[in-house]
């Protein structure tokens, strides 16, 4: 998936069953417990992309952001806050 400047990342929260799953495009990369916790980490992953005005490589963008959603991930499964 292309990141780079000027290509607009689309996200969306989609209820499956009690949880709510970010998706990325058509990819689904995190599970959330409330539709809040998926609205912030959507907002904290466009806030990434665009705290990155270093002209960073687009796949770099992309990993900082997984690696954002795995924590969020990690946490929500783990119970912590």
């Amino acid at each position: 998936m292309n990141t780079g400047i000027g290509h607009m990342v689309r996200y969306a929260i989609i209820k499956d069953g009690r949880d709510f799953i970010v998706q990325s495009g058509e990819q689904s990369v995190l599970k959330c417990a409330s539709r809040r916790e998926a609205a912030k980490a959507i907002a904290d992953a466009k806030g990434l992309m665009r705290e990155d005005t270093s002209g960073a490589h687009p796949s770099e963008n992309e990993t900082s952001v997984k690696a954002k959603a795995q924590r969020q991930l990690t946490r929500s499964s783990s119970g912590l806050p």
